[in-house]
């Protein structure tokens, strides 16, 4: 277990022919005098579609949250996983309206080679990414320093943003740490004429690679670091033999249109994401498991209630998944 900015950190690897067939990474968070909860974004993660490897990843991940003295643990399964979701549902877990991550995403199918790929990406985009790489932005994979560097990036976005509980060095730290080999954590870094200007975390697993953290620090705008930096982790991805590329949330809302066939006005971070080809997906509904049944009994009662109205509880959950 890894420990990080008052949060702790633990994870479950289960085993399928000899090598890691599945598992989730589980973040503890306390809820006052209640006790503590586990928070587990785009997990459980599955290797393969098998039902006995599902089985024992959930039964798995139960037993670990009763070790670790947890009186809940909630999940947000990727949607491509429908496995899973079926075991979880038969093993005690539950829908609830507490979602720890936005309810729709972005995602970029990896199924062409890098330029077919390229291609399908808005023309805006390809062409900020030809600027850049002109103006000499180049990518890199951080060694040990990748925390630290990427933390000072996503705390210069706090500031430029004006978000209060920018991801700390220890909690990077602490991800790379746990999920260096399996699933696979890496921090990619820019540098432009020497300066390392924008960063992310991304995470692969599954057949996914999910953008996890990323942090610009304002500078060398014209060199479009951003845009050349996902560019570069699509490829990565791409020549690791990964399917997808997840960019980890997009506005429900538009995302819901696109997919409806309807007008959709997209702008912001969203439509940045769209301009690399990727498809907007809505997310499953997150499920819940509780150690104790008057706390079930409890959740089955207040969560009609709260559909549609738990922005505040929705907020804290999101953060504490962070």
């Amino acid at each position: 277990m890894s420990e990080s900015r008052g949060h702790s950190f633990f994870r479950v690897l289960v085993e399928e022919d000899g090598a890691i067939g599945g598992g989730v990474l589980v973040r503890i968070a306390r809820v006052g005098r209640l006790g503590s909860v586990g928070v587990a974004v785009n997990g459980p993660l599955l290797r393969s579609e098998s039902p006995d490897l599902a089985r024992r990843v959930v039964e798995s991940a139960k037993s670990a949250c009763r070790q670790h003295g947890l009186i809940a643990l909630i999940v947000q399964p990727v949607a491509t996983q429908s496995t899973v979701r079926r075991l979880a549902e038969a093993h005690g877990f539950e829908r609830t309206p507490l979602r720890p991550q936005l309810g729709a995403t972005a995602v970029v199918d990896l199924d062409a080679p890098a330029d077919t790929l390229r291609a399908r990406m808005k023309s805006k985009t390809r062409y900020n990414i030809r600027v850049g790489l002109r103006k000499g932005a180049r990518v890199t994979e951080a060694g040990d320093e990748g925390p630290e560097v990427l933390a000072r990036l996503i705390a210069a976005t706090a500031d430029r943003q004006g978000f209060t509980r920018p991801t700390g060095e220890e909690e990077l730290r602490a991800i790379v740490d746990n999920l260096r080999t399996s699933p696979a954590a890496r921090i990619f870094l820019v540098d432009i004429d020497g300066d390392v200007v924008s960063g992310a975390l991304a995470i692969g697993c599954a057949g996914t690679v999910v953008y996890k953290r990323g942090g610009w620090d304002g500078r060398h705008g014209d060199a479009r670091p951003n845009e050349v930096m996902h560019d570069h982790i699509i490829r990565w991805a791409s020549d690791h033999d990964y399917a997808r590329y997840d960019f980890d949330g997009m506005d429900v809302g538009a995302a819901a249109a696109i997919l409806s066939g309807g007008d959709a006005e997209v702008s912001g971070v969203s439509r940045f994401k769209l301009g690399f080809g990727a498809n907007p997906l809505l997310r499953p509904d997150p499920m819940v498991w509780f150690r104790r049944r008057a706390l079930r009994t409890g959740h089955r009662i207040v969560a009609p209630l709260l559909n549609g109205r738990s922005e505040a509880l929705e907020t804290w959950v999101r953060r504490v998944s962070a």
